[in-house]
C-alpha cells in the first residue's frame, strides 16, 4: 500500500470506503441510491452529512444532474486511493452521464439490486468474456423467475434512438460476440440476456413488441426509468 493510500484509509471508515468503491463501480451515484444501499437505518440527512465530509476531503465530488438534483462521482483523493485515472474525478459528459446513470438506476435504483461487473474482476475470473472491439463495462448477473437459472446480463442504455435502430444495435452486439466460440456457447444456451434501459414506459412497451416481431435469438428485457427523461428530452419512436 502506498503512503497516500495509508494516509487516506486513516481518514475514512469502512462505510466510507464501501461508498467510494460503489461510486468507482458505477462511475456515479446519488443520495437516494446511497441511502438505499448504506443508510437504511438512518434518514437521508445522514447521507448528506457523510457525502459533505467526503467532499470536503476530496474523496467525492457532486455535480448537477438535471438542474435540481445532483450526482456524485469520485474525487481526486479517491482516484489516488483506488489507483484509478484522475479523469474519473471530472464531471461526466452528456452522453456518458446518460450511459452511467441508466446503468445505476437499473442496478441500484430498485429492488432487487444488482451488481455491475468490473472489467478488472472479469480479467481475473472470466477473461474469455473480454474480446476486443466490444463494450465490457455493462455486464451483470441476471436471475430470472427461476433463481437457480442464472445468465449473463448486458445493459444497453437508450440514448434516444428510434426503436428499430436500437434493436439493430442490440442484435449487432450479440451477433458479433457469437463469432467467438466461448460466446457462441453462451448465446446458444440462451444464457446471455440484453436489458434495454429507457426513460419512457410507452417506448419500453414498443421496444418489447418490436423485439417479439423480430424473433430475436436471444432474450431481451426492457425497463423504463422516468428519472432518465430529464436527460433525454422527448421520447423517440
Amino acid at each position: 500500500m502506498t503512503k497516500h493510500r495509508r494516509i487516506a484509509r486513516g481518514r475514512i471508515n469502512d462505510r466510507d470506503y464501501k461508498i467510494i468503491e460503489h461510486i468507482s463501480r458505477y462511475r456515479l451515484t446519488t443520495r437516494e441510491v446511497l441511502h438505499r444501499l448504506f443508510f437504511d437505518d438512518s434518514d437521508i440527512n445522514a447521507v448528506s452529512k457523510v457525502t459533505s465530509r467526503l467532499e470536503a476531503d476530496q474523496f467525492v465530488k457532486s455535480h448537477s444532474l438535471d438542474g435540481s438534483a445532483k450526482y456524485i462521482n469520485l474525487g481526486v483523493n479517491a482516484c489516488k486511493l483506488l489507483g484509478e485515472s484522475s479523469k474519473h474525478a471530472k464531471p461526466l459528459g452528456t452522453q456518458a452521464l446518460v450511459h452511467w446513470y441508466g446503468k445505476l438506476l437499473f442496478c441500484c435504483g430498485q429492488l432487487p439490486t444488482r451488481e455491475l461487473f468490473r472489467i478488472r474482476d472479469l480479467k481475473k475470473k472470466q477473461p474469455d468474456l473480454l474480446i476486443p472491439g466490444f463494450s465490457h463495462n455493462a455486464y451483470y448477473l441476471h436471475t430470472d423467475v427461476n433463481p437457480q437459472r442464472k445468465s449473463l446480463g448486458f445493459i444497453r442504455v437508450d440514448h434516444g434512438r428510434d426503436v428499430s435502430s436500437l434493436l439493430t444495435q442490440c442484435q449487432a452486439e450479440v451477433h458479433g460476440r457469437t463469432e467467438h466460440p466461448f460466446w457462441h456457447s453462451i448465446v446458444e444456451r440462451r444464457q446471455f440476456v440484453v436489458t434495454v434501459v429507457t426513460a419512457f414506459e410507452q417506448k419500453a412497451e414498443l421496444i418489447s413488441a418490436k423485439a417479439k416481431e423480430r424473433n430475436l435469438p436471444f432474450p431481451i428485457r426492457v425497463e423504463a426509468f422516468e428519472k432518465l427523461a430529464s436527460l433525454l428530452g422527448g421520447p423517440a419512436n
